[in-house]
């Protein structure tokens, strides 16, 4: 869909302009990133570190030169070193040489509230610290902590309440099994 998009005029339908975003195929990565963990088709340690210090260095380079990331350009200077940051510690994770840091933890467990929520905390925070006369740095030093409080309530409140529900569904239709440690979870369930 997005090679279609080169060819279709952008502006007048949002499904053409939304469906056909190179943006779609960071998402895509994201998506094979999560299908390669779930296959335990990861990395081993050395070209996990030599993926996340890649990609820290394509960011670096990108916001030294101040390059302008638009469209086609965006994949390429932000997905890519997003990519291999995000395999480079999926790797590292799966070698066991991360540590675990409960608080760390905690904010990947509510990663998907955060992505939720993020938006409207820090347009309110922004709306309610706005016009104070605070400097930038300092109005988006309010706002930050705002919005990872939103998500993780959100993730308490909401979405944690919501998964046990919906995963007690599954286990009593399944027969109550354990669900399994890691990554295996992510793997699809193949019935004999």
């Amino acid at each position: 869909l997005c090679l279609v998009g080169l060819f279709l005029p952008h502006g007048r339908w949002a499904a053409v302009d939304t469906y056909t975003d190179p943006l779609v195929l960071e998402f895509a990565a994201g998506v094979w990133l999560a299908k390669m963990a779930a296959a335990g088709r990861l990395g081993r340690t050395r070209t996990a570190l030599a993926a996340v210090v890649g990609g820290v260095v394509i960011l670096a380079v990108v916001a030294m030169t101040g390059v302008r990331a638009d469209g086609w350009a965006r994949l390429l200077y932000w997905g890519l070193p997003a990519v291999l940051i995000v395999w480079g510690a999926l790797s590292l994770e799966g070698c066991g040489r991360m540590p675990t840091i409960a608080p760390l933890k905690g904010l990947g467990d509510a990663s998907y509230s955060l992505y939720l929520v993020h938006g409207l905390a820090l347009s309110l925070a922004f709306k309610l610290i706005g016009g104070r006369g605070l400097p930038a740095w300092a109005q988006v030093a309010l706002a930050i902590p705002l919005a990872l409080v939103s998500g993780v309530l959100c993730y308490r409140l909401v979405e944690r309440p919501l998964l046990k529900v919906f995963h007690g569904r599954k286990r009593r239709a399944a027969g109550a099994r354990p669900r399994p440690a890691g990554w295996a979870f992510l793997r699809p369930k193949v019935q004999p």
